[in-house]
């Protein structure tokens, strides 16, 4: 099976900024410019079963500025092209960029600028989005972790796999859930912050999972990433599933992907630790990395016994032959919602 590592070492060649390949976003370091793209396709990145045309405007255009995020950067623009099949009317394309705009007015930052339109037999989407770096303000890497840093951590993870399974169920009882797998929320403000303070920190978005986060951070910078399952939040929503269908709600969390929350390794005090501002939470810390040792893992931070060392084969693979979706079974009613959500 083909693998994105494998694909982006034939990119390599090829691109200009190789060194930084691995970022969530290119920054060129002469402007303080961020640009990045994504691409979705439908089956894959999003079933129309369950998601109404708001929500895949929302979470196409919100997956694409959380790689800006990523970086520490503020949202200038985006610009989409859509490929779409005769089957799509102009209410579908109204209600896709009343989702994008919807968006960018809970941002309160960034403009939809342009893009491009096209027929095609699937449906598909492309997010370009521009960023700045303020002036003085520093961008987030994926290799500069250091040993001694803290892993800290947006919100909450499992939260969308969790969602998603909800709404392909029709469970009751998760909105949180379902409502962060539908409409994420780029944590720009988060990045931000960190721009803004520390001259050198480690920063990557959570788009593929917690645990793919730990692995690259943990490759990028050469070191190993700790996670402690005592630090790791659990949203009730996932323990509400664990009830119905005895999913794991540790596995969601690490493993479970598209919660583009923001991970990131900081050299903080703890009188620092105890301002950072909401949102973020400490969960664990990084190490110097050993010739023989897993690159990132889960321990009792109590006992520092290793409970798990973190796999990318666990993680979501882009080029796998089944995508994150199947058929579903709860369609979106009149106002775009699903009924049991």
């Amino acid at each position: 099976m083909m693998t994105e590592q494998a694909v982006l070492q034939q990119i390599k060649p090829y691109v200009q900024s190789a060194p930084w390949l691995a970022d969530d976003a290119y920054v060129e370091e002469q402007t303080g410019y961020v640009y990045t793209t994504d691409l979705f396709v439908e089956g894959r990145h999003f079933d129309r079963a369950y998601y109404a045309p708001q929500h895949i405007g929302w979470k196409t255009a919100a997956a694409a500025i959380s790689d800006i995020a990523a970086t520490g950067a503020k949202l200038q623009h985006i610009l989409i092209s859509l490929a779409l099949p005769e089957t799509v009317d102009e209410g579908f394309v109204s209600a896709f960029y009343r989702g994008v705009s919807d968006l960018l007015q809970t941002l309160e930052v960034g403009q939809l600028v342009g893009g491009d339109t096209v027929g095609s037999p699937l449906m598909a989407v492309n997010v370009t989005a521009i960023g700045k770096m303020p002036r003085w303000f520093h961008p987030g890497r994926r290799s500069q972790a250091q040993p001694g840093d803290v892993l800290i951590a947006t919100g909450y993870h499992g939260l969308s796999a969790a969602g998603m399974i909800a709404l392909r169920q029709g469970l009751e009882g998760m909105a949180v859930a379902c409502e962060a797998h539908l409409k994420p929320l780029p944590r720009l403000k988060q990045g931000l912050f960190l721009s803004g303070r520390f001259p050198r920190y480690a920063l990557m978005d959570s788009s593929d999972g917690l645990a793919d986060a730990a692995l690259k951070l943990s490759a990028a910078s050469r070191v190993r990433v700790v996670i402690d399952i005592h630090q790791l939040p659990i949203h009730n929503d996932l323990k509400i599933l664990h009830g119905v269908t005895r999913e794991d709600p540790l596995r969601l969390a690490l493993y479970g992907g598209e919660d583009y929350e923001l991970v990131a390794a900081v050299p903080l005090t703890p009188a620092q630790i105890r301002d950072l501002p909401e949102g973020f939470r400490v969960i664990g810390h990084v190490e110097p990395y050993r010739e023989g040792q897993a690159n990132a893992v889960l321990i009792n931070g109590t006992t520092q016994e290793v409970l798990e060392e973190l796999s990318f084969e666990r993680t979501y693979q882009h080029f796998s032959s089944s995508g994150h979706f199947s058929a579903a079974t709860t369609p979106y009613d009149s106002d775009g919602i699903p009924p049991k959500c």
